[in-house]
């Protein structure tokens, strides 16, 4: 079993962790967890904050950064070794890992569920890891020995686009970043608008990397202007107002719904 250890931020919501998260069958097979909290006393101020406290510390150089609301299935640790020796073989010195991502030409690559969006992300499942520019944040993975870092700049707890920023980062020093082809179920809420802390991350992305647009991250395009995200958003209203609200909230039980996406699908999800 290969070396390397889980990370969670958590905002008071103990209860999301442990419906979630921590009722994935990898958590149980001795892989150590790193529980971060985030605000209140004591606390980590933000995310970014918290998985640098991680990334600081002298022990396992391989990182899994997962949302206390992500199931990872039975058979995930063997698809993540899997992505790993083929990156020794053909990319060892990657830079960025994820699940869902958008390559240079700006299509999606990489195979999730999200429960929020009641739909897979991604365009289908991948047989090997394959090359992106960005990368979602729901599940990343890193070395300590890359010396990548979250930017604690970014504005509000959550630090929306942080993931981009930490493909980019690794892009400025020619290092690739991968969607692997390891499937999970994110156990969301869905957003009826973006809020306000998302516009934040939005501008101070935009800003910091300015050279680098136009920047198409898994959740929105980042341009030099706001038009093309706004006017998306507008298009997306009548949508998002009038959309069923039985597929906007989280499901109870995400270990049943991942065997019921299995039993449907079965051929995409590999062995149980």
């Amino acid at each position: 079993m290969r070396d390397w250890s889980i990370v969670v931020a958590v905002y008071n919501d103990e209860a999301v962790l442990s419906s979630n998260l921590l009722r994935s069958p990898v958590v149980r097979s001795g892989h150590r967890v790193h529980v971060q909290k985030i605000g209140g006393k004591g606390a980590f101020p933000t995310v970014a904050t918290a998985y640098n406290a991680v990334l600081k510390q002298p022990q396992e150089d391989l990182l899994v950064f997962v949302h206390p609301d992500v199931y990872l299935p039975p058979n995930w640790s063997d698809c993540f070794d899997r992505a790993l020796d083929w990156l020794d073989h053909n990319d060892p010195e990657w830079g960025v890992l994820g699940l869902v991502g958008v390559r240079a030409d700006g299509t999606k690559c990489g195979f999730a569920y999200d429960v929020g969006q009641c739909r897979f992300v991604g365009d289908r499942p991948l047989h090997h890891p394959t090359q992106v520019r960005t990368l979602d944040e729901f599940v990343f993975v890193l070395r300590r020995s890359r010396s990548l870092a979250c930017d604690e700049t970014f504005p509000g707890q959550q630090n929306h686009f942080s993931t981009v920023d930490l493909c980019l980062q690794a892009e400025s020093r020619a290092l690739k970043s991968y969607a692997l082809p390891c499937f999970a179920v994110h156990n969301s809420n869905y957003w009826r608008y973006y809020p306000l802390s998302f516009w934040k991350c939005y501008l101070h992305l935009r800003k910091k990397w300015h050279n680098s647009l136009p920047i198409i991250a898994p959740c929105a395009g980042v341009t030099a202007g706001c038009l093309p995200l706004m006017k998306r958003v507008l298009q997306d209203v009548p949508r998002r107002r009038f959309r069923d609200p039985r597929v906007m909230k989280r499901v109870s039980d995400p270990e049943a719904l991942y065997h019921d996406l299995q039993n449907g699908m079965a051929s995409n999800f590999g062995p149980a």
